[in-house]
């Protein structure tokens, strides 16, 4: 009968080899999670929203937001999946989304459709989810609707 030569090691080395594997695991999974996410704002973060702001990079035009429009903005926000990346300083911006609550601040940058900024932290994210943000806010910025096509009742 042939030995398994894994039961021969002594358990001492089986500990570790097994560590070693949940270590690798473990950190596979962390560095794959801080790389893909979405701008997610936890459930718990948008019901302790106190203001939210979307100004107009091309303009400055400035729009505090009701709570039902919070509420379209943070399902929206929720369901775009972000790529955190590295890119060189630029200047220039479509929209800012900047949420208040409690003493602190949640900020979203909307570079162009394919890129936002994060809590000063890059992401690539989907043109059309880009583009579709982008609209949305247009919508609410402007109080006759233009823009604003696309709607996420």
């Amino acid at each position: 009968m042939k030995n398994n030569k894994f039961l021969e090691l002594s358990s001492m080395k089986k500990v570790v080899i097994v560590a070693l594997i949940v270590l690798f695991l473990g950190g596979g999974y962390y560095i794959f999670s801080l790389n893909n996410q979405s701008m997610m704002i936890s459930d718990g973060v948008a019901k302790k929203i106190d203001s939210c702001t979307i100004t107009n990079g091309n303009n400055g035009n400035m729009k505090e937001l009701s709570k039902g429009e919070i509420k379209k903005v943070v399902n929206l926000c929720n369901t775009i999946p972000c790529k955190k990346i590295t890119r060189e300083e630029s200047t220039g911006w479509e929209y800012t989304i900047t949420a208040q609550y409690r003493s602190k601040t949640w900020k979203i940058e909307i570079i162009s459709n394919g890129i936002c900024i994060i809590n000063h932290k890059s992401y690539s994210m989907d043109d059309d989810d880009g583009e579709k943000l982008i609209t949305i806010l247009k919508g609410m910025e402007n109080p006759d609707g233009s823009g604003g096509a696309l709607g996420i009742d």
